[in-house]
């Protein structure tokens, strides 16, 4: 069971939440189902990636249903420490490690907010890794490498649900090589679902973290489908490549393939989204409203109606490629000489035009966002003044 006291759970943002307005997070702590799968002595760390819009926060859900196993918000912390641990020093160093887990604690309670604009933090607390505040000093102590910290951080909020495993929804603006992961947890394994980038697309650019224009989004998505395969050539016993569409259309055997991978039992209960607190709480605020209800299995080849012939054209021209390795069906395969330099030349100036939009930058500041922390904390602000200024 989670350590909740009446007092404030999140003291260290000085954040009014505490206990009895927190009732509705029983359901979050206590497991509603039990499956066949096996103990072990150290959690499977499982990473469930793909392009943004791709389907994951659903797959996400759908474990949780089926899988005695716990998923928290997406994280996004490992990454972007990884490749900084320097400013840390030596983590054999207690000192050290104390400052980088109040920092990354900052980090996630800023990212989290404002990864969810229409939620406030009563909605997310009890499926976040905020929930850990109070177990800082277990985290501390888990060993003296970022691996040990990151990977007892997720044991712990599995622990706290009574499950034997953890899921991390690694979905990225920004592809980020799976190789920040495999480099500090034991063992990863990778489920990889890919979605027709054509409806990946168009749902990501109605969303309010889309891409500043369709050429980008494209790209985005080539990138993101690329990496994460060869990653899978490199490891292919660790590397499991399913399809959004395989998955609203046949789920019962999506999950089979899963469990075989993970080397788990997956119960017989019937699949009911709300059963899943992280989908009980992604399902409001209008960004995943297809966790409200069953899965919507007609919700595959929108990109027909949705994009313009011109817009079909163009994505080929640019994904055409990664569309024939995923073998996904094109309809403009020849594209002439003439198409091919207007099409270039077009992408081009959607390249350039993004570097006047506002957000294109504030989404990179989120990969600077450990420095932003760590250098405020070394100039005296407190994290209360920090997650203020900053969330």
């Amino acid at each position: 069971m989670l350590n909740l006291s009446p007092k404030l759970i999140n003291v260290q943002a000085g954040l009014s939440l505490n206990v009895e307005e927190k009732s509705r997070f029983i359901p979050f702590i206590k497991k509603e189902y039990t499956t066949s799968m096996k103990p072990a002595d150290k959690m499977l760390p499982l990473f469930l990636v793909g392009s943004p819009r791709s389907g994951t926060t659903l797959l996400s859900a759908i474990l949780e249903v089926k899988f005695n196993l716990a998923v928290p918000m997406e994280t996004h912390f490992v990454p972007y420490y990884s490749r900084l641990l320097w400013l840390w020093g030596n983590l054999a160093i207690r000192k050290n490690r104390e400052r980088l887990v109040e920092e990354i604690f900052i980090f996630l309670d800023i990212w989290t907010a404002r990864n969810n604009p229409a939620r406030s933090i009563n909605d997310y607390w009890g499926v976040s890794l905020l929930s850990l505040m109070e177990q800082k000093e277990e985290i501390i102590s888990a060993g003296e490498t970022f691996g040990a910290i990151a990977s007892k951080m997720f044991d712990l909020f599995a622990h706290n649900r009574g499950c034997d495993y953890w899921a991390d929804n690694s979905s990225f603006y920004d592809v980020e090589p799976l190789e920040n992961w495999d480099e500090h947890f034991a063992n990863i394994h990778v489920v990889h679902l890919v979605r027709d980038g054509r409806d990946a697309t168009i749902s990501w650019l109605k969303s309010w973290f889309a891409p500043t224009n369709f050429s980008d989004t494209t790209m985005r998505w080539v990138e993101h489908v690329t990496e994460k395969k060869q990653w899978g050539v490199n490891n292919p016993d660790r590397y499991l490549e399913i399809y959004y569409e395989d998955l609203i259309d046949d789920p019962q055997s999506v999950i089979a393939k899963i469990g075989s991978f993970i080397n788990a039992t997956p119960n017989k209960v019937p699949i009911d989204l709300q059963k899943s607190p992280y989908g009980r709480v992604l399902g409001v605020g209008g960004t995943h409203d297809l966790l409200k209800g069953d899965i919507k299995r007609g919700n595959k080849g929108k990109w027909a109606k949705g994009m313009s012939v011109e817009e079909q054209k163009f994505f080929e021209y640019m994904a055409g490629n990664t569309l024939d390795l995923l073998s996904y069906p094109r309809l403009y395969k020849d594209c002439s000489m003439f198409f091919g330099w207007y099409y270039t030349v077009k992408r081009q100036i959607c390249w350039f035009k993004r570097l006047f939009i506002k957000n294109f930058y504030l989404r990179k500041a989120k990969s600077i966002l450990p420095i932003i922390i760590f250098v405020a904390r070394r100039l005296g602000f407190s994290p209360q003044l920090i997650i203020k200024l900053l969330r």
